[in-house]
């Protein structure tokens, strides 16, 4: 708590723009976010080292707790539970909402390439089938599905075609879904 504490230090203007720093820093890995901490510091007369420690604190418990989804007024009342009279919520609370659906993003989107391939586009085209070895006219429309995918990192692509019954299935699910 020392460390966000030192929230209550910063010039009042510096804590209403917090978030000018903080949010390029929730995700993970850190990006390189040195050029604009140093350019807040010199705007604001606040020294480095003070507002990265800080930086750091407020990142880990916006993190925890969009972790466990914790509602903002939740969150308010832990801050509070910490010993905060009010400086620190009313600087981290005004960015919450956006701060943790940043971080809910990032633990779907790892959740889901944790497991295998995650579809990043759908492309599709109908064609019909007039002939074929197997008969003539048989005019029955055909979707080609093509699913771009990554993997590990290595991006790749599927193309699949769908008669009407599987074409029916999928879009069973879909009504379901939404």
């Amino acid at each position: 708590m020392a460390d966000v504490n030192l929230v209550k230090t910063l010039p009042r203007p510096a804590r209403q723009q917090l978030f000018r720093v903080l949010g390029p820093c929730l995700p993970e890995p850190v990006p390189d976010v040195q050029g604009p901490l140093d350019e807040f510091c010199r705007e604001f007369g606040i020294a480095g080292p003070d507002l990265v420690r800080a930086v750091k604190a407020c990142r880990f418990l916006l993190r925890q707790a969009a972790m466990t989804n914790l509602g903002t007024a939740d969150f308010a009342a832990d801050l509070a539970a910490l010993g905060d009279t009010g400086e620190i919520s009313e600087c981290l609370l005004s960015g919450y909402d956006a701060a943790v659906k940043v971080v809910r993003l990032e633990i779907t989107a790892g959740t889901l390439a944790d497991h295998g391939k995650v579809v990043e586009r759908v492309s599709w085209r109908v064609e019909q089938i007039d002939l074929s070895n197997r008969g003539d006219q048989v005019g029955v429309p055909i979707v080609v599905l093509t699913l771009s995918y990554v993997e590990g990192g290595r991006h790749d692509r599927i193309t699949l075609q769908m008669g009407p019954d599987s074409l029916r299935e999928l879009r069973a699910m879909c009504d379901r879904l939404s």
